[in-house]
Parts: C-alpha cells; sequence; structure tokens
C-alpha cells in the first residue's frame, strides 16, 4: 500500500509541473491511490503474499522508469539527505554534481537551477517503521547495516538473507538472497532503496548504489557513501 501512495503522490506532483504528461501523470496517480486502498482493505494486518508484492513493485518500477526515460535523465540513482528527510534524485547526466535538492519538491522537472529529477524513494515507509521502532539509526556504518538487514529480513519479510562482503566509512558491500522482487535492473529497487535511504538517514551524507547479481542470482549491493566529486 506505501508504495502506491508514494508513486501517486509523485505522480500528481509532477502532474502540476509537466503539462505535456498531465493526463497521463493524473491518470497514473489516480490508479497507484485505488490500489492502494484496495490492497488496504483486502489485507489491512497482513503481509501481502510475495506474488502479489511483486506484481505490485513490478508497476511501480515501470512507471519510475517511465518518468525517468521521458524526463531524458540519467539512471543512477543518488539518495540525498535533507532536512525534509531522504530524497531520490536522477541527475540529467551521470556526471553531474548532485545540486542543493533541500528545498526542491519531490516530482520537479529539471530546470536551469536543478539538471535532474526529485522523487521519494521506496524505502523511505521501509525505514520510517523501523526508525518508529528503533528511535534511531546507529552513526556506524557497520551498526546501521546490521539494523538495517534484520528489518529487511525478520520485520518485513523482503529477503531471506543480507550478508556484508565488506565495510568501511566510505563504501558498503552487501549480497542479498532470496528477495521476493524479481527485477535486479530496477531504478530505485526496493531493497537497495531501504540500505540507501538508511545510510544516508545513519551518515547524514550522500549514498550512490551499483547493484549486480551473482551466479547464484542474489543482489550484490555496493553502496558509495559521503561527499562525491567524480561520476
Amino acid at each position: 500500500m506505501g508504495l502506491l501512495l508514494i508513486l501517486a503522490a509523485v505522480l500528481f506532483a509532477m502532474a502540476t509541473s509537466l503539462p505535456t504528461f498531465r493526463q497521463t501523470l493524473v491518470t497514473l496517480g489516480v490508479v497507484g491511490i485505488f490500489g492502494s486502498i484496495l490492497l488496504y482493505v483486502v489485507t489491512p494486518e497482513r503481509f501481502l503474499p510475495a506474488d502479489v508484492t511483486r506484481a505490485v513493485e513490478s508497476v511501480r518500477n515501470q512507471n519510475v522508469g517511465w518518468i525517468v526515460e521521458k524526463l531524458s535523465t540519467s539512471q543512477q540513482p543518488r539518495y540525498v539527505p535533507t532536512a525534509d528527510g531522504i530524497k531520490l534524485f536522477f541527475p540529467e547526466f551521470a556526471g553531474d554534481e548532485t545540486p542543493d535538492i533541500a528545498e526542491v519538491e519531490t516530482g520537479t522537472e529539471p530546470s536551469d537551477s536543478v539538471s535532474g529529477i526529485v522523487l521519494k524513494p521506496s524505502g523511505d515507509p521501509f525505514l520510517q517503521l523501523v526508525l518508529a521502532e528503533a528511535g534511531r539509526l546507529p552513526r556506524s556504518n557497520a551498526e546501521a547495516v546490521d539494523s538495517l538487514s534484520t528489518a529487511l529480513v525478520d520485520r518485513f519479510g523482503l529477503a531471506e538473507a543480507a550478508t556484508v562482503e565488506s565495510i568501511d566509512d566510505d563504501h558498503v558491500t552487501i549480497e542479498v538472497s532470496g528477495s521476493i522482487f524479481d527485477q535486479k535492473d530496477n531504478l530505485d529497487h526496493p531493497i537497495v532503496s531501504l540500505f540507501a535511504t538508511g545510510l544516508a538517514h545513519s551518515s547524514g551524507t550522500e549514498v550512490r548504489p551499483t547493484v549486480t547479481t551473482t551466479d547464484t542470482d542474489d543482489l550484490l549491493i555496493t553502496l558509495r557513501i559521503g561527499a562525491f566529486r567524480d561520476p
């Protein structure tokens, strides 16, 4: 439900600033709200079956991909902490520096001041649940990842296991097995997004993920943390 409501909010916000695509965006937004209400009525206190979750996430990913493609921005997400929470930024070009997006509203299209689009990350609802229970995340990358991994597997049931492959002050690599989501090329994969938003929150700095797969089709997530001066 949360993913659909987030998508609907993003689409409605973008419809106000993108006249060319307004009708399509509003239609998608209405579909998102309807779907979220339906899921809430059907399963108000239960976890959704994995196949239902995959179907919902597939639609959300397709819509995000469509937005990014239509606005001609790069497909390299950046998770940026602001006073209003973590924002998902897609730069116009991969080599562009991340501008100050603290005051930029979600759904804003590329402009002279912001060469990219700003969205709400799919991992944010999960992060808010983690923070509601824990109060805060540890500043240590290792401890923060441990908390997020526990939530990922035990609290949300989004994967079977998450193992840290390497970690230091400016990067973390995590292998995730048994993901309930099929798409590895997801522009804002919920599992990747949870770790990225969580580390952006705990470190107070920008996080950029890279995702590959292992021989066993597990997710291998590398998150770069800190100031960036190169693509």
